[in-house]
């Protein structure tokens, strides 16, 4: 067996394009660095901007198992306009958020990507809304970075 990675990430982008909120808000889904620009965005493997972006780190066993303790990093962008723009964005993030969190609850192996090991939870995440006068003059950002964690025998 080879590595969880590949696969856990295109089961995450394809299952969370097909999540109800994520369909309603009409949010962009990709696995890495994001081609396109919406007001929507979720982001698996890499957070823009943040430089180069790590995932898994293998640990070896003394049962001559290989075991991968994956860390991967997610954001969910929203960005709003006009009257009440700071709060609808929040709630739109946290909903897409939640949806995610729920999707990885139901399948925790990530669609068959995790063998044996920890199954797939939402280690934490970390939340930053629009803080300057000029970019809230280009609407409100709500962005939530997140960190998803396995471990994966190989």
């Amino acid at each position: 067996m080879g590595s969880s990675v590949p696969a856990a990430l295109e089961y995450l982008a394809a299952t969370t394009a097909t999540l109800a909120p994520v369909q309603q808000l009409r949010a962009a889904v990709v696995d890495g660095w994001p081609a396109v620009r919406g007001d929507v965005l979720i982001v698996y493997g890499v957070v823009p901007g943040d430089g180069d972006s790590d995932a898994a780190t293998p640990v070896a066993e003394l049962s001559r198992e290989d075991y991968e303790a994956v860390q991967v990093p997610a954001v969910v962008i929203v960005r709003r306009a006009a009257a009440g723009a700071t709060q609808r964005a929040r709630r739109d993030a946290f909903a897409l958020l939640d949806a995610i969190r729920e999707m990885i609850r139901a399948d925790r192996r990530l669609g068959g990507a995790v063998k044996p090991g920890d199954p797939a939870r939402m280690v934490g995440w970390t939340m930053s809304q629009t803080a300057e006068a000029k970019q809230a003059g280009e609407g409100r950002v709500c962005q939530i970075e997140f960190t998803l964690g396995w471990t994966h025998r190989g």
